[in-house]
């Protein structure tokens, strides 16, 4: 392909938030960032078919998909270096960390910029 566009990272860093159990119900907030390598219009289409047909577990589509993330720190304060098996123990710490990362993937990755402005410009639904 001869196409280049100047400046677009083959890093995205998107925004996660994980939910954790807190007091009296009230959930825990813990944001994040997620950082997906950048992925053709025909990885992208395959990688959401495949997770939503379960032909792929989430797990192990994040193995391809994420390359890092950010604001994970260790009990001293310092950031954690990521890898798959590091994020594997941080989802077993704490539950729902694998499904937050599912979650930033689907919200930024699986939404076309055609469905995005048709979803933006529809009337919004009258409540019954």
């Amino acid at each position: 392909m001869a196409v280049k566009i100047s400046g677009a990272p083959a890093v995205v860093v998107v925004p996660a938030t994980l939910y954790l159990p807190g007091e009296n119900g009230a959930f825990f907030k813990h944001v994040f960032s997620v950082h997906f390598r950048r992925l053709t219009t025909s990885e992208r289409e395959a990688t959401v078919k495949d997770i939503v047909d379960g032909k792929v577990s989430l797990r192990d589509a994040l193995d391809r998909l994420v390359i890092g993330w950010g604001g994970m720190l260790d009990e001293a304060e310092q950031p954690v270096v990521y890898t798959h098996a590091e994020r594997r123990a941080a989802n077993e710490a704490w539950d729902g960390l694998e499904q937050a990362m599912g979650v930033a993937f689907f919200d930024n990755f699986a939404v076309t910029q055609r469905e995005a402005a048709l979803k933006n410009s529809a009337a919004p639904s009258v409540a019954a």
